[in-house]
């Protein structure tokens, strides 16, 4: 039998916004299958838990601040589900900005100071460490070697090969259906029997379908974008085990959680430590209290009363009280309740201290008025009430910060410390607790890749004085961190500077690549130089790294200042032009021909987006990159390196930020007005077929077309321009290179893809699009009204699909995208549109007419009026599907949405209702009689329809149209 007392104590409330009709069913039995309470909105006292999915997060990040409750994502009850274990909610936070979150981490055998960065960065970004090498197995993720990656295929554990059977989203939507209907008559000593098609589902959803081997490359990329990149490009899908294809889940008729083995990967949360270890700006518990801190406290709170405010979390609630009460103070915890505010005013009046974390909440309000005195968390955790400390950080560290989430925008900062110990003032411990108010991340090895700050007690010591050699930008004294507490926002750094900032004022975007200095990675690191310039600035920092500590970290970060001056006027030198269209040189992971470009005539610029790990710049080889489709990560890697050392453009390889193929286009624009009108005749005969703004590759055969008259600063660009394409014209056909480029350029202009599926499927997606030239909408889990195309690869009545139908846009399968990719342009949508196909009918949801893709497609493209044009809606706020969901749909198919408030004249609306033009209220079916809206909209006699009655009327047979009235409630 499963665990009936999982959640027993839990009162869960879960988004349905972010989730699938499927998932969002599957998450309540869960839930309710453990014993958990669900609830239909979260305003409840007795709440203690949100799923949501990431993007719905700022929706209840907000009530944080007046009390506690844990806001996590789905993975997070379907992994406890799976484990029958409550894992902790730390590391699964639903904070968009911590990308590492519900991922647990293995990254094997390094040096310790590397590690030391690498465990420091996935831990402040949400993610989980395996400290144990034991543990492996329970690991989402395996850092390796490249080399190892190529060798070495894991083996497949008994539930992986569970989780891995294939199913039909049909499948699962029905038994779901069953779970919740069994849940609700609950019979005493049964367990819901559950299939391999739900095991699977779940084990997908829970991301514990397999262990992703990844490159170390791939937590520089993560870290350097902010967002969970794909793994794919960073991984070997050579040896990543699958089950057979043959596999069916019918053949597991049913499966036993008790026997189901996640033993590894419940084993993996074992080793947290029992103190609140959150992320998420939050604070993390300061050093235990001294004796001698204890008495302190005593002398000055025995007998006390010491009211703790609701909105700190339980685990640190606990951890606050056991020392007041050591300390012989009264701690008052006050229940929520209909009866809260009304007891907190009594309790407020006879306490003498008030504990808060954040400026906010009754308790913090009601002190505040009766003059109490308030303090915060680390004053009693860290033994501060003996009132001996005098102003500065500690003083602030006194008092509760702002608010729940940290200073925005400084969550992305890396700060590293020196010169602080247990005797200085203010104390390391001081500054770390200060840092971690902030949101930002405590780095303890000074990484020149990572490290965004260096807060110094003063300007001496080996780290600062490697910071002064680095130019590093941003060496601070402690004061300025004090400001950022005082005034709760990022305050400049400017005038809190320590040593000569020798360095542009201009900064750069902090670099990304840690030099992981491990014995393994020795032939990963000659292969790809994260360090290779031909500068004297170059020679002289790689003097300096190595009269560095060992201690410590080096890989690269900023620029030599010197190497910049010398750049800059060789530059000038050779081009009278102005040197602001080179981009500046902003770190010493540029290529290998850095020198040399900048004496090039007309050096050719591409944005800083375009630079990825190795620092090689992408010059949009496109017939290259046409000829590189299907090459593995490292011999890509392996050719953009070999392509440097000959001066020649760099090949698009999978792990690149993105490649547009018409950047081309423009560079070779600029060259053309230097020919003469003859060689452009000549030009256009020969490439009649492509548009005037392309550029067409250039051969052997056009060198000898370039005329006397063009001067010597183009001839240089446009040799070293039929230079590049010539080197890749010799690994490509002929026929291929050249038609590439132009059908990339034509057919990608306005493509704007909108990606459904996993995580997973749409980061792959979304580097397929990038690299063929399109754009993906970033709305996340709503539909995109200005997208083009949406790719599913299963039909369900999901936002996207129903709205995209609604107002004509493009299904299609991702056959698309793979033909796409495969041809290096977009490819024709027709053959791949949802319904062209008979075998579509096999991976469409029943209810949906397979048609109705391309029907609605044709009928918007003729100009034809929306579904609903004309049409007015009543969306009521508790209908489902959510309300959010309904307007947008009904906004896609030409109708409109009358908001609900209290002035609306429902008996004046409905007076311009007509047969053609209705105008009608969208309801629920377990509605109150007792609902407030519903009453007016009885009394007002407004037609009350089923919400469901939207979605049929858009994706059913379209030649049979549902009626309305079969739908009235």
């Amino acid at each position: 039998m499963r665990e009936r007392h999982l959640f027993e104590r839990l009162c869960v409330y879960v988004c349905p916004d972010g989730f699938s009709s499927v998932e969002f069913v599957a998450l309540e039995c869960c839930l309710r299958d453990g014993g958990a309470a669900v609830v239909s909105e979260p305003q409840t006292h007795a709440l203690t838990h949100v799923v949501c999915h990431p993007d719905d997060y700022h929706r209840f990040h907000p009530g944080r601040n007046e009390r506690f409750y844990a806001i996590v994502r789905g993975e997070w009850v379907f992994r406890s589900f799976l484990t029958q274990h409550v894992l902790p909610v730390e590391k699964f936070n639903a904070d968009p900005q911590l990308f590492f979150s519900s991922l647990v981490i293995a990254a094997g055998s390094i040096d310790k100071d590397p590690r030391k960065v690498i465990d420091g960065l996935i831990t402040h970004f949400g993610g989980q460490i395996v400290e144990n090498q034991r543990d492996t197995e329970g690991a989402t993720h395996v850092l390796c070697p490249e080399e190892a990656l190529a060798t070495e295929t894991p083996s497949v554990s008994d539930a992986q090969r569970i989780f891995q059977l294939p199913y039909s989203d049909a499948d699962v939507a029905r038994i779901t259906d069953e779970w919740k209907q069994w849940l609700d008559e609950r019979p005493v000593s049964l367990d819901f029997a559950l299939p391999g098609c739900l095991a699977a589902f779940l084990g997908k959803a829970a991301s514990l379908d397999q262990c992703q081997r990844v490159s170390y490359n791939w937590i520089e990329e993560c870290v350097r974008r902010k967002q969970h990149v794909a793994e794919l490009p960073f991984s070997n899908p050579k040896t990543t085990p699958r089950v057979s294809s043959k596999a069916s889940w019918k053949d597991h008729p049913e499966v036993d959680l008790k026997i189901l083995d996640v033993t590894p990967q419940k084993a993996v949360y074992a080793n947290i430590r029992a103190t609140l270890l959150h992320s998420n700006g939050e604070l993390q518990v300061a050093r235990k209290a001294s004796p001698d801190r204890i008495a302190a406290m005593e002398e000055a709170l025995a007998g006390a009363i010491v009211l703790v405010a609701q909105h700190i979390p339980p685990q640190l609630k606990e951890a606050v009280s056991e020392v007041l009460k050591a300390a012989k103070a009264k701690v008052a915890n006050v229940p929520l309740g209909d009866s809260y505010r009304e007891i907190v005013r009594k309790v407020v009046t006879n306490a003498s201290v008030v504990v808060c974390r954040y400026q906010s909440g009754i308790e913090y309000e009601e002190a505040l008025r009766q003059n109490k005195r308030i303090v915060s968390v680390y004053w009693a955790l860290a033994g501060l009430g003996s009132g001996s400390v005098a102003g500065g950080l500690r003083d602030a560290l006194h008092r509760p910060v702002a608010k729940f989430g940290g200073i925005p925008g400084m969550q992305n900062l890396v700060i590293t410390l020196s010169g602080f110990n247990s005797r200085t003032l203010p104390t390391r411990e001081d500054v770390q607790m200060a840092i971690q108010a902030t949101g930002a991340c405590v780095l303890p090895v000074l990484s020149r890749s990572h490290s965004t700050h260096l807060l110094c007690y003063e300007a001496s010591g080996e780290k600062f004085k490697k910071a002064q050699s680095w130019n590093f930008d941003n060496i601070l004294s402690a004061e300025w961190l004090l400001q950022c507490i005082v005034q709760w926002k990022h305050v400049p750094e400017d005038d809190y500077c320590m040593g000569t900032r020798t360095r542009k004022e201009t900064r750069s975007e902090p670099d990304s690549t840690v030099e992981l200095t491990t014995p393994a990675l020795a032939a990963q690191k000659v292969a790809h130089p994260p360090m290779a310039e031909s500068s004297k600035g170059n020679q002289d920092d790689q003097k300096a790294n190595a009269s560095g500590s060992a201690g410590e970290t080096t890989p690269t970060r900023n620029e030599s200042a010197s190497k910049t001056k010398t750049d800059a006027s060789a530059g000038k030198k050779a081009q009278p032009a102005s040197t602001d269209e080179s981009p500046p040189v902003r770190s010493r992971r540029t290529s290998r021909r850095s020198s040399v470009q900048s004496t090039e005539p007309e050096p050719e610029t591409i944005p800083e987006d375009f630079e990825f790990q190795f620092g090689k710049k992408i010059k949009a080889a496109v017939s290259a990159k046409s000829a590189q489709k299907g090459k593995s990560n490292q011999k890509a890697k392996a050719l953009i390196d070999s392509a440097d050392e000959n001066d020649t453009g760099s090949d698009a390889v999978p792990d690149i930020t993105m490649v547009m193929a018409d950047e081309e286009g423009a560079k070779t624009k600029d060259v053309e007005p230097a020919v003469t009108s003859k060689s452009k005749a000549k030009k256009i005969t020969t490439t009649r077929k492509r548009k005037p703004t392309e550029s067409a590759p250039t051969t052997e055969s056009n060198e000898d077309e370039q005329p006397e008259e063009v001067s010597e600063k183009k001839t240089k660009a446009t040799a070293k321009k039929q230079k590049v394409t010539k080197a890749a014209a010799d690994t490509a056909a002929p026929t291929k290179s050249r038609k590439a480029p132009a059908r990339a350029t034509k057919d990608s202009s306005g493509r704007v893809f909108l990606l459904t599926g996993s995580r997973e499927e749409s980061a792959v997606n979304e580097s397929i699009v990038l690299s063929v030239g399109g754009t993906v909408s970033t709305t996340g889990r709503s539909f995109d009204p200005n997208c083009t195309h949406i790719i599913c690869s299963e039909l369900k009545r999901t936002e996207k699909f129903v709205a995209g139908c609604a107002s004509g846009k493009w299904i299609l399968k991702p056959s698309y995208l793979k033909a796409s990719s495969a041809a290096g342009y977009f490819v024709a949508e027709e053959e791949h549109e949802w319904g062209s196909a008979a075998a579509d009918v096999d991976q469409m949801d029943p209810r949906i007419w397979p048609p109705v893709a391309g029907y609605w497609r044709k009928e918007r493209a003729a100009g034809k009026p929306g579904a609903f044009e004309g049409w007015r809606f009543l969306v009521h706020p508790k209908t489902v599907p959510p309300p959010e969901m309904c307007e947008r749909i009904i906004n896609a198919s030409g109708g409109e949405v009358i908001p609900l408030t209290k002035t609306l004249d429902l008996t004046a609306t409905l007076a311009t209702s007509t047969k053609k033009n209705p105008v009608i209220a969208l309801v629920t079916t377990d509605l109150s009689s007792r609902d407030v809206w519903l009453k007016k909209f009885k009394t007002s006699k407004v037609p009350c329809i089923n919400a469901s009655f939207l979605i049929d009327y858009l994706t059913k047979d379209q030649k049979q149209r549902p009626k309305m009235d079969a739908y009235t409630l």
